[in-house]
């Protein structure tokens, strides 16, 4: 940031400290406020594009990483590493002091700021830029930095160690010719880490007695391959209210939908409290209350869930199948695909993703109409992970679960 003279200042962006004592390498982050009204009842951010998307979404980048062995990144500073166009840097003005005893000043920040709606499209657009810089002299980055980040996250892999590593050093150096670094590489293959200095690895890794990272915040032991879930809800604590409820209900982060069977009952639940007309802080009932406690005092028991990460594909494979499952019933339906990988005379057969929807409250739908709705649901799933996976081989097999 630079110091701003007094006649350039048009919008201040309040910002604040968030503090997180358990971060290896950044405790404290601060957060701007880029929505934040002025006198005239309008923000930074109302004035602001979003810009269009420049990425797979999540559920795309997750299959797709469970085609191979994996090796996992992260941008260092990615918004500070992009400059601010000269005009627009006044638009980004806060107030600062070193000390509380020192007099406030002003600044305008000059790179890219977390909080301002167009900033997520800024740091993705320079990502493609530098791959379209790059490909001429970096022609397997290209592909990798296009397809294989969701914003500063590196998700990327190989089934060989010797292209993983050929792949992780041209990545490293397009980035670097456009000011970029990664960091906290991570990898369930320690020949791999190898070849990465210890301070650009995972630092929780390198902690004794401790095995697992994430990834998208998804939780995720390199060391075994698997995913996992972590429960940080406090059991103890009654819910009072239906933001309460929703607060909660929200905190178990699912993407791929592998605890459908568990919160199909989180969403029944919360359906309950809109067919009994409550407000958002009104009192629940108590049996709705216990419902949920009973819930939460269950779902503990999701942590000793093991999810393998990498489905068996690889080169030497025969046979490869996307089988799905679709079923409904009068509370709600389902769906759910999974990969059925034959190499030799070895099958496998994995859990990929799956959806849940309740059954709507307004409209009555029959059984047969709701078994409709699951086929639905079931060949949406299926042609998003096989464009996930981008395998044109896949064959398909449709069943359903009596």
């Amino acid at each position: 940031m630079t110091k701003l003279s007094p006649e350039k200042k048009l919008y201040f962006i309040p910002h604040h400290a968030v503090v997180k004592p358990d971060s290896l390498t950044t405790k404290l982050r601060v957060v701007f406020d880029a929505s934040a009204k002025t006198s005239s009842g309008r923000s930074l951010n109302q004035c602001m594009h979003i810009g269009a998307r420049q990425q797979s979404d999540l559920f795309e980048i997750l299959i797709r990483w469970r085609r191979h062995k994996c090796i996992q990144g992260r941008h260092r500073e990615m918004y500070r590493q992009i400059k601010l166009d000269t005009e627009d840097q006044r638009y980004h003005t806060i107030l600062w002091r070193e000390q509380p005893a020192t007099p406030i000043k002003e600044y305008q920040l000059t790179t890219a700021t977390f909080g301002t709606a167009a900033a997520p499209f800024m740091a993705t657009r320079t990502l493609r830029q530098i791959a379209d810089d790059a490909k001429t002299e970096y022609p397997l980055a290209e592909h990798l930095i296009k397809n294989d980040f969701y914003v500063d996250d590196f998700i990327s892999g190989s089934n060989s160690l010797e292209n993983a590593i050929k792949e992780k050093d041209e990545v490293i150096k397009a980035l670097q010719s456009g000011g970029m670094t990664l960091r906290k590489w991570t990898s369930n293959d320690q020949a791999f880490l190898r070849t990465i200095p210890d301070e650009q690895t995972e630092k929780v890794l390198q902690l004794i007695g401790t095995d697992d990272t994430k990834a998208l915040g998804i939780r995720w032991n390199p060391r075994t391959d698997h995913f996992g879930f972590e429960v940080q809800w406090a059991s103890d604590k009654r819910v009072t209210s239906k933001r309460e409820l929703l607060s909660e209900a929200s905190k178990l982060y699912d993407p791929l939908g592998w605890l459908a069977p568990i919160m199909i009952k989180a969403k029944l639940i919360m359906q309950q409290t809109y067919t009994k007309e409550i407000g958002w802080d009104d009192p629940l009932p108590e049996s709705i209350v216990e419902q949920w406690s009973q819930f939460k005092s269950e779902l503990p028991s999701v942590t000793k869930l093991r999810i393998p990460r990498w489905i068996q594909l690889n080169n030497e494979t025969m046979e490869s199948a996307l089988v799905g499952f679709c079923d409904a019933s009068e509370k709600g339906y389902s769906a759910v695909v999974y990969t059925r990988i034959k190499n030799n005379e070895a099958v496998t057969v994995t859990m990929v993703a799956s959806k849940t929807r309740v059954a709507p409250i307004k409209s009555k739908l029959t059984i047969p109409q709701l078994e409709l709705c699951g086929a639905v649901l079931l060949s949406n799933l299926m042609i998003r992970t096989k464009k996930a996976l981008n395998l044109a081989e896949f064959q398909h097999s449709h069943g359903r679960i009596q």
